[in-house]
């Protein structure tokens, strides 16, 4: 009887490499067997050599034979997972057949290829039908059924007619996806876009591969700085020229600058400028330097309160103090108007804050918070004090429970009369 088996029942493969595996025949009974050859079972892609052998085997004698094949194209491509061999043998004069085979193993890629031609993506607001061309490839050797998921943001004045759709990539294969835009407004100027694009396996909520587009606004009216927030960066330095029209041209400047001085020891400074060409004018604003120890913090410059019942921005000076780890103590003095300078001489004189506030961390999910402002606003010629506290009773993912009192007084300032005001809070949630 002859056995037939291959000595390595799974090989990995990779692309435009060869590898082999070796056939093991042998005689595992009493009597002589005669060998009349060795064939695979079918026609099999990537197959360089296959050994001829015939010719007779005694008993528990054994002939080893290798197979060379390639992983090229048309084996990456197939779908065939297994090789199988037969070898035709007689035994006592009987025709016999036994069978051996081997599986392989392709790489796989667990990702998606997206992306435009040029990097980029173009919106003409004159033309009524706007698209984006989106290729997406395969580079796998395995069919995909994908989910693309769309985001276009900011996303007031345009958005994608589609939010998502199915897509199913043949292996290797690559597609060219057209993303309509619709106009949900119109808008005097226009900014510029990014699209977000997700790929998803169907049926699964795991992202598999993503890019950011972006989109340019081909107009004459363009707002390159959309957003207005501050700057989220750190170390770096922007200079970017706006025009909206003739006369409305500016240059921004923002920039960021950080260093460690020491152990838990940062300083920080931030700055951003608009220069208007047309007037000449020049505006400072969003502008500070901080440093940061293990205890303390302080900020001299623009300030953005946080915590408080009142509105509190300006320009000024903020102090934290930290005398334990559930503990901190901030006062901070304001003057209400957040540019820091500007050389246009009609700026009026929008009073001041005072502040202070106390946090103590009860939990890990409670703090106690107790605030006062005093506050001049020059606008309405009233001077107010405000004192808060608040207590949180419960709060877990369930049920949040929270106590807030205050007290409040108004007077103007040139009149002098007192105007009392008390209110107190209470808040259920």
């Amino acid at each position: 009887m002859a056995l037939l088996y291959a000595l390595q029942p799974i090989v990995v493969i990779e692309e435009g490499q060869t590898f082999s595996n070796d056939l093991l025949i042998k005689n595992t009974g009493d009597t002589l067997i005669v060998i009349d050859s060795i064939k695979p079972a079918a026609s099999y892609p990537g197959i360089l050599f296959t050994p001829e052998f015939s010719g007779s085997l005694r008993p528990n004698e054994q002939q080893t034979l290798r197979i060379k094949m390639i992983a090229d194209d048309a084996l990456m491509r197939s779908a065939i997972r297994q090789y199988e061999y037969h070898v035709h043998y007689s035994e006592n004069g009987i025709a016999k057949i036994s069978q051996a085979n081997f599986s392989i193993v392709r790489p796989t890629a667990n990702y998606i290829v997206m992306g435009t031609s040029s990097g980029e993506a173009y919106f003409n607001p004159s033309v009524s039908e706007n698209r984006i061309s989106l290729f997406v490839e395969n580079p796998g050797y395995d069919s995909r059924h994908i989910v693309l998921k769309y985001q276009l943001l900011p996303g007031e004045y345009l958005n994608t007619a589609i939010q998502q759709e199915s897509v199913l990539l043949a292996p290797k294969e690559r597609k060219l996806i057209q993303i309509p835009l619709v106009t949900r407004t119109k808008n005097a100027y226009y900014p510029d876009y990014s699209l977000s694009v997700s790929a998803y396996e169907q049926g699964s909520t795991k992202v598999i591969s993503s890019t950011v587009i972006p989109v340019r606004t081909l107009a004459e009216k363009r707002n390159m700085s959309y957003n207005p927030a501050g700057n989220m960066y750190k170390n770096y330095l922007e200079l970017q020229f706006n025009r909206s029209n003739q006369s409305n041209e500016f240059i921004q400047l923002r920039s960021n600058f950080e260093r460690k001085m020491g152990a838990g020891k940062v300083m920080e400074f931030n700055t951003t400028a608009d220069y208007f060409t047309n007037y000449s004018f020049l505006n400072l604003y969003d502008t500070w330097l901080s440093f940061q120890t293990p205890k303390t913090f302080s900020r001299v410059g623009n300030i953005n309160a946080q915590g408080y019942d009142m509105n509190i921005a300006g320009r000024g000076a903020l102090f934290q103090y930290k005398p334990t780890t559930k503990t901190q103590l901030e006062v901070l003095g304001t003057h209400n108007s957040f540019l820091l300078y500007s050389s246009s001489t009609n700026l009026a004189n929008p009073g001041y804050s005072i502040g202070t506030k106390l946090d103590h961390r009860i939990s890990n999910t409670k703090t106690m918070s107790a605030s006062y402002v005093f506050n001049q606003n020059n606008f309405t010629g009233v001077q107010s004090h405000l004192a808060t506290l608040s207590m949180p009773l419960v709060n877990d993912s369930v049920h949040s429970l929270m106590l807030e009192g205050g007290g409040s007084t108004s007077e103007g300032i040139h009149q002098r009369k007192n105007i009392p005001e008390v209110q107190w809070v209470y808040l259920i949630a």
